[in-house]
């Protein structure tokens, strides 16, 4: 486990600048261990902009969430799958045409027809926060990984059981 990002929930941020890897299918892997709900009672894991890809934990149900339209279609793990200053592995998945997946721990927890189709636009990839600076994430991150095409369940499942060791898991 190398270097874990350490995010206060207050100002911090890590900018990417400009991912080529958000165009079509995409796959979103992490480690997570929220000390809180973050800035706003919806921490920023990843986003690019409001309008854009924003995957998010949330008081509201007590649950992790993922959009990429802004919120108008939002991909939710199930409710009350949150546990605060412990370590969770998420996986989202997400077909340009539609459809996003969430993955808990390896299982899927959550989907959703988005029907938002692929972004648009270029936009920088923040870590910690999202572009207007109101969500800050409280807690860690590690292992961010991007991935064009779309893991499968199995995968999912691997990719927690080969890391969860080092999480205490």
């Amino acid at each position: 486990m190398g270097y874990v990002l350490n995010f206060n929930g207050v100002d911090s941020k890590i900018d990417c600048g400009v991912p080529d890897t958000l165009v079509g299918d995409i796959s979103i892997s992490t480690w997570v261990k929220p000390y809180s709900y973050g800035e706003g009672n919806a921490g920023h894991i990843i986003s690019t902009h409001a309008d854009g890809i924003n995957l998010f934990i949330t008081t509201s149900d007590n649950k992790v969430s993922f959009s990429k339209d802004g919120g108008g279609h939002t991909a939710s793990a199930a409710n009350n799958t949150i546990i605060l200053s412990k370590w969770m592995h998420i996986i989202v998945t997400s077909v340009a045409d539609g459809t996003s997946n969430i993955y808990l721990n390896g299982i899927l927890s959550g989907s959703a027809d988005q029907a938002a189709g692929t972004l648009g636009e270029t936009v920088d990839l923040l870590i910690g926060n999202r572009s207007a600076e109101d969500r800050t994430f409280d807690g860690l991150i590690n292992d961010v990984c991007i991935y064009s095409g779309i893991l499968t369940a199995n995968e999912a499942n691997q990719a927690y059981t080969e890391s969860k060791a080092r999480y205490g898991q």
